[in-house]
Order: structure tokens, then C-alpha cells, then sequence
């Protein structure tokens, strides 16, 4: 027997319920496809229907509540997501250029580090040649590591000179080789010569093509005691070389990054209890191309440093007892940056700092002051970023 869809209960009084069902599909089918139910209540004062949906229709995912996301929704939740990514990243994510200067003040600590260990190591003076751009002498892009060599004084004991100052410039000297055997190919110009194992030193200007004959300049301040209308006496001497290139590979520092040697150097107390200021570069220097030089010795500290003379533009050697500080910013602002700020006025700009007495170097944060010489001394109390 057919029935169809609708089961119809009708209640007609207590006790008694007269069932009516309608079903076009099947008896068979009854149980796996149940159509709407309709229950009628009635009692003395009222009547209901009560409807029950058919089983398709609360199986419909449309019909029921939903677990999971559209992909419109996922689409606007990832878009919404790249958007702040796009924001934030630039905050908390350092820029390139900010990324290359903290790349050249770590390789710039390490490189100095590998030149003072090699002077312990050999027991020789070594250290590094801050090599300046030749079309911006304010900077340097190359550092190259150098060896001192050895004291020269001729090549067997016998070798002696003679001094006569001269008296139209008291700041001048004439040493002739009088005996022994001596190579002008071991000497070069600014290095210094020494007499009877007495100072001062004096700075060596020029070496004849005879090789016989040196002329030298008295940069020390002290009066010299070698006649001028004839030569002194026979006497020892010693020849302290400039240093020379080692066999090491140079240090090439990232492409935007520079050391900017015109707020590079170093910083003292004075007795007056102000700051002055020794810098590696000024402006009657902005075509000498002559390197700074920092030398540490077998002990480990910072022994000397050659820079140019600001008055002679000779390379000299200075012995300082102070703390040196290499700022390492960016190559657009070694003048006035392209933002109008040098770089000692940028904050991502960073200091390497050697302490003279016992050599060790380190990198630190630039606090902006209202000078570059504040500056500096600020950055003894910054955080120090080692590792970076």
C-alpha cells in the first residue's frame, strides 16, 4: 500500500488519538524517507498543530549552524593580516642602510681585534690603515692591515751619520751616511730617525738618490742642539719605520656604509676640565689622500696613531694616551646627509671605540648630543653591541 509524505495525528479527546498517515512513496521507504509530520493537540479550550521538518531538510548544511570560514571570509582575513604585516614590518625590521652600518662597525671591531692579537702574538707592533676615499678624503671605505718592520740602523755596525742643523730654519736637519753600508730602500718618507739612542726623534722628509744623504724636519718643539756651520761628530742612529701593508686581505666595508673620519678621533680631558678634540680629518686636509694609521703593540694597547699633521700635512705619529672613537655612519652623509644631518646627528649611526690603555674595542650606540664631542663621550655610557 501507498502512503503519502504526511503523517497526520489528530487527538480528539482523552484518552483517544486517531492517527492518519500519508505517504506517497513506498511502505518500504517509510522509515528512510520520513516526510513533514503534522500533530494536531486539541483539548477542551484549545487546539495546536505541532510541524516537524522532513530529515532532508535539517540535514541541509543551509538549514543548520556553520563550523569554518568562506573562502571570501579567508580571502578578507589574509588581506587584512598582509596589510598590518605591510605596517609593522618596516618598524620592527631595521632598514638596509641601517642593517649595513651595524654589518661595518661588527666587521670593523673584528678586523681591529685580529690586527692587536697579532701583535701580541708576534711581539711586533701591528694594526690597521684606515685607507680614505680619494675623491672624499673625509672618509674611508678599505681598511688594510700593517706590520711595522724592524729598526733600521744600516746594515752592519760601522754605519754611522753626521747632523748639521741649519741656519736659516732651525727646524730643519742635513744626516749624511759618513761609514758602513746603507740601503735607502729601507726607509721611505715620514718615517722617524733617532740619534745616538737620545731623543727626540725627528720626521725623515727626503732621502737623496745617492742614498747618502737624509733631510729630516724637527716637528718635536724641542731646540736642537746640533751645530749649523759645521757636521757633528760620528754617531749611531735608528730608523722607525712607518708601517707597511701585510699579507692580509683588506676590509671592504658594505656598499652605503663608511667611517666618517671627519667626526672620527680622539677625546681628552684637559686641565681646565674641557673637551678638546683631535679629529682624523679637518678641512685643509680635503686632498691628502695619506692614510690613518692605528697601531697596537705587544702589550696589547693602542701605542700610537699616524694621521695627518693639520698644520704640515705630513703624516705623523702621535703617542696619545686617550680613548679613540671611529664613528661608522652612512657614505651619503660624510658632508651634509641627504636627510641635512651628519652623521653624527643620526641615530642609527654607531661608535667604535678602542680604550688606549688596554686595547679593547668595542661597538656602541650613537646618543645623539648637541655636539658631535658630546656625542662621543656619551657613547662611553651606552649599551655596548657585541655580537651584531
Amino acid at each position: 500500500m501507498n502512503r503519502k509524505s504526511m503523517d497526520l495525528c489528530i487527538v480528539n479527546g482523552p484518552g483517544r488519538t486517531t492517527e492518519v498517515r500519508e505517504n506517497r512513496a513506498p511502505a518500504t521507504n517509510l522509515r528512510s524517507v520520513p516526510g513533514p509530520r503534522f500533530i494536531r493537540h486539541a483539548g477542551p479550550n484549545s487546539t495546536s498543530v505541532q510541524y516537524t521538518p522532513p530529515l532532508a531538510s535539517r540535514l541541509s548544511p543551509l538549514a543548520s549552524p556553520r563550523h569554518g570560514l568562506t573562502l571570501l571570509e579567508l580571502l578578507v582575513t589574509v588581506s587584512i593580516l598582509l596589510m598590518l604585516l605591510t605596517v609593522a614590518l618596516p618598524i620592527l625590521t631595521p632598514t638596509d642602510d641601517a642593517r649595513q652600518i651595524r654589518e661595518a662597525a661588527r666587521s670593523i671591531s673584528v678586523y681591529l681585534s685580529a690586527a692587536r692579537n697579532r701583535a701580541m702574538e708576534t711581539g711586533r707592533p701591528a694594526g690597521v690603515s684606515l685607507e680614505r676615499i680619494p675623491t672624499l678624503t673625509r672618509g674611508s671605505l678599505v681598511l688594510r692591515r700593517v706590520e711595522v718592520p724592524p729598526v733600521y740602523s744600516g746594515d752592519d755596525f760601522n754605519t754611522m751619520v753626521k747632523i748639521q742643523g741649519n741656519s736659516a730654519n732651525s727646524t730643519l736637519l742635513t744626516i749624511k751616511i759618513t761609514s758602513g753600508t746603507f740601503n735607502n730602500k729601507n726607509i721611505n718618507q715620514y718615517d722617524r730617525i733617532r740619534v745616538n739612542y737620545r731623543n727626540p726623534d725627528y720626521r725623515i722628509d727626503d732621502v737623496n738618490t745617492a742614498g747618502d744623504t737624509i733631510t729630516a724636519y724637527n716637528d718635536s718643539g724641542a731646540a736642537l742642539p746640533w751645530p749649523t756651520a759645521y757636521e757633528s761628530d760620528p754617531m749611531p742612529f735608528e730608523i722607525f719605520r712607518r708601517p707597511i701593508p701585510a699579507r692580509a686581505p683588506p676590509l671592504n666595508l658594505p656598499p652605503t656604509a663608511a667611517i666618517d673620519l671627519q667626526y672620527s678621533g680622539r677625546e681628552y680631558t684637559g686641565l681646565t676640565g674641557t673637551l678638546a678634540n683631535t679629529a682624523f680629518w679637518t678641512s685643509n686636509q680635503t686632498n691628502n689622500t695619506l692614510p690613518t694609521i692605528l697601531l697596537f703593540g705587544p702589550n696589547g694597547s693602542c701605542t700610537r696613531v699616524f694621521n695627518i699633521n693639520s698644520t704640515s700635512g705630513a703624516l705623523q705619529s702621535y703617542n696619545w694616551a686617550d680613548r679613540i672613537f671611529l664613528l661608522v655612519g652612512r657614505r651619503d652623509q660624510l658632508a651634509t646627509g641627504v636627510q641635512s644631518q651628519y652623521n653624527w646627528q643620526d641615530a642609527a649611526s654607531l661608535w667604535v671605540t678602542i680604550d688606549q690603555q688596554s686595547g679593547q674595542i668595542a661597538v656602541k650606540e650613537n646618543a645623539i648630543g648637541t655636539t658631535y664631542l658630546e656625542s662621543r663621550i656619551l657613547a662611553r655610557g651606552t649599551d655596548t653591541k657585541g655580537g651584531r
